[in-house]
């Protein structure tokens, strides 16, 4: 599996293109990204205690929340009432600023559980968070018939 889509910034002075982990050699021990500001990467809510360093071909997941106070209150995925258009735009709009766009759109494959188990961990509960999310948003009708898929992507694909 070949995570190498780097989210966490390189470190400052690095010659390595913005967001990319650069690979760790084989032999070398393991490397933790960090913000070139000693803070949470830009726009993640982040956790750094439950952040795992980088590995061979891997990258850094860190644990993070879907919350959004600012979600419009009477904005409920409702298909009933057609609102898919603006349901969707803004969920992918607060997926963007909060670092969950690569579980929405199923981009950022599910760490093997055997090989990086603590990766493995912070990507499903990441991924939870989001389906949590997203089930706080839409209508009950529309929860009974995606409640059983496993991921937010497949649940988004199938709203």
């Amino acid at each position: 599996m070949d995570l190498s889509v780097g989210l966490t910034p390189a470190p400052s002075g690095s010659t390595t293109a913005p967001g990319v982990v650069p690979p760790v050699p084989a032999t070398g021990p393991p490397q933790q990204s960090a913000a070139p500001n000693g803070g949470a990467p830009h726009g993640l809510n982040t956790n750094p205690s439950n952040s795992n360093p980088s590995l061979a071909s891997d990258v850094t997941i860190t644990e993070r929340y879907m919350s959004d106070s600012s979600w419009l209150a009477n904005l409920c995925l409702d298909l009933a009432k057609s609102n898919w258009e603006e349901w969707s735009f803004l969920l992918k709009v607060k997926t963007d600023r909060l670092g969950f766009s690569k579980w929405l759109k199923g981009t950022l494959p599910q760490p093997d559980p055997v090989v990086h188990p603590k990766v493995h961990n912070i990507w499903e509960t990441n991924d939870c968070s989001l389906c949590r999310f997203i089930f706080e948003h839409i209508s009950k009708s529309d929860y009974n018939a995606i409640s059983h898929l496993p991921t937010s992507h497949l649940i988004f694909a199938e709203l």
